[in-house]
């Protein structure tokens, strides 16, 4: 009698516990898909601003007025400050993506090995 109970406590527990580890996964694979977006979206505002500076750079060439020159300088540094900017976060959110999967996979062994086991 007291091992039939026993048993049944150490499968409650084991329930409990993959319970938490399935919700813990469930938040890696959240956060893993904002991190896709994230990058998704930063790659696409870097597209848009190289082909803006390739379109300054053609305007440029063809203006021959030194302050619009001076002016179209201006823009294109800014612009590329903000692609190196961009690019920096894209290499944050892809470490974080990178390290959200991996605690996912750690996760899915660890309710895996707990299934086995009970």
């Amino acid at each position: 009698m007291t091992h039939r109970i026993a048993t049944d406590n150490t499968k409650k527990r084991a329930k409990q516990q993959s319970k938490g580890l399935k919700r813990q996964r469930h938040r890696h694979k959240q956060r893993r898909t904002q991190h896709q977006h994230n990058i998704k979206k930063a790659t696409g505002d870097v597209i848009k601003n190289e082909k803006k500076i390739g379109e300054l750079k053609r305007r440029k060439s063809s203006i021959k007025d030194e302050a619009e020159k001076t002016k179209i300088e201006d823009q294109i540094t800014s612009i590329e400050a903000s692609i190196e900017t961009t690019k920096s976060v894209i290499k944050t959110e892809t470490t974080q993506m990178t390290t959200s999967e991996q605690e996912e996979a750690t996760i899915t062994v660890k309710i895996t090995k707990m299934d086995e086991t009970v």
